[in-house]
């Protein structure tokens, strides 16, 4: 009997440890950086209110936002601009009629709520799966800078949810997803070389209804001052960037820091581009488990893209989840509780170490991680066409 309630007494500890463990990290989550709690949703919000004040054909003008950016929150010590498409302006405008803190509080809460519920039916309804959502550190990085991670993640979940059984509502979802053009091409880029018209089609036409829609809301100049500064205000947010190597965990920083640049950079991003598409197109043709999926493409987008941030830790959230809920119900395909510790711990252990070593391992483990899929969607493959001849 006392055995019993030692043991009793033993995993509680245990437990609560565990809990305020995450807890610990996830607050320090929150106090990473100087500036405001939320500061690049605030940017969202200058642009919405530049919208609200009729001043819509200043927000792409990078002087102008940041000056009402200033006006707003104090002075603002690096670039902060609005470079997303005008789709974007559909849910940042009506928010930005209120105060900022209710503004950022309801933002975080409404996109939240999709993400939660993606993760909650792509696990199988299991109702402890938004909670390992929430206890996630890319949720509370996503939180600390108020940005569109959760709203980015749940696009890319019901996407792959969808994917097989309606390619018009998966590609509603990734045609949504095109509010982020630099993560919406991805997708796009995976459909087309699997050959999926019909759910590439309705991207394609969901993305241009979108447009449309948003043309006629605040007016087609938006695009043409869109498309006109596109390319400039991206490379002067890039050029910014690489100022803060700490929050970049890709693999353009990785190679920079070591002291490559220029083509040699170049080329060796391209080819590291094309084999994360290359594995992620492979994983889809190898296996229908919808979290090998989408955990390739997630990480294919991390891979693949030179700037991605500590915040964008929120879209790896489900497919973690989903990975960590697999081991109940597919052993095969699983990741071992180590393997998914440590993902889990990956974006605050990759600061810690850049800040003191001033090396940025994260893309190299996220290799690791596309590998690891890899080779399990092909084990699954195998255990499958062996089924079949038997």
């Amino acid at each position: 009997m006392k055995s019993r309630v030692l043991q009793i007494i033993l995993k509680t500890v245990m437990f609560l440890m565990i809990i305020a463990a995450i807890a610990a990290i996830n607050f320090a989550c929150l106090r990473i950086g100087q500036a405001i709690l939320g500061i690049d949703y605030a940017d969202y919000y200058a642009a919405g209110r530049m919208v609200i004040n009729g001043d819509i054909g200043q927000i792409y003008n990078m002087e102008a936002h940041h000056a009402v950016l200033e006006s707003l929150f104090g002075r603002i010590p690096y670039l902060l601009e609005w470079i997303y498409p005008p789709t974007f302006l559909i849910p940042i405008v009506p928010l930005s009629y209120l105060p900022f803190d209710a503004s950022l509080v309801i933002w975080l809460v409404l996109s939240f709520i999709p993400a939660a519920l993606a993760v909650y039916v792509l696990t199988g309804k299991n109702k402890f799966a938004p909670l390992s959502l929430l206890a996630f550190p890319g949720t509370f990085l996503n939180i600390r800078w108020g940005q569109n991670g959760f709203l980015t993640a749940a696009l890319f979940g019901f996407g792959v949810y969808f994917a097989e059984s309606s390619p018009l509502l998966a590609g509603l979802m990734f045609g949504l997803l095109t509010f982020k053009p630099q993560m919406a091409i991805f997708p796009f880029i995976i459909l087309l070389l699997l050959k999926k018209w019909k759910t590439l089609g309705w991207s394609v036409a969901f993305a241009a209804a979108f447009a449309v829609l948003t043309g006629a809301i605040f007016g087609f100049q938006t695009w043409v001052d869109f498309f006109s500064t596109s390319l400039y205000n991206a490379s002067q947010l890039g050029a910014s960037w690489e100022a803060t190597n700490w929050g970049i965990p890709t693999l353009s920083t990785s190679l920079r820091v070591m002291g490559l640049n220029g083509w040699g950079l170049t080329a060796v991003l391209i080819a590291i581009a094309a084999l994360a598409i290359y594995a992620c197109v492979r994983v889809w043709k190898q296996t229908q488990n919808r979290s090998l999926r989408l955990m390739a493409l997630v990480l294919c987008l991390f891979l693949s893209f030179p700037y991605v941030s500590l915040y964008d830790f929120a879209i790896l959230g489900i497919p973690w989840t989903m990975l960590l809920f697999d081991r109940q119900t597919n052993r095969v395909q699983s990741f071992s509780p180590a393997a998914l510790g440590i993902l889990w711990a990956l974006p605050l252990a990759c600061l810690l170490v850049f800040m003191n070593f001033k090396i940025q391992l994260c893309p190299f483990v996220l290799m690791a991680y596309m590998i690891a899929v890899v080779y399990k969607s092909g084990k699954n493959a195998g255990e499958r066409n062996i089924s079949q001849t038997v």
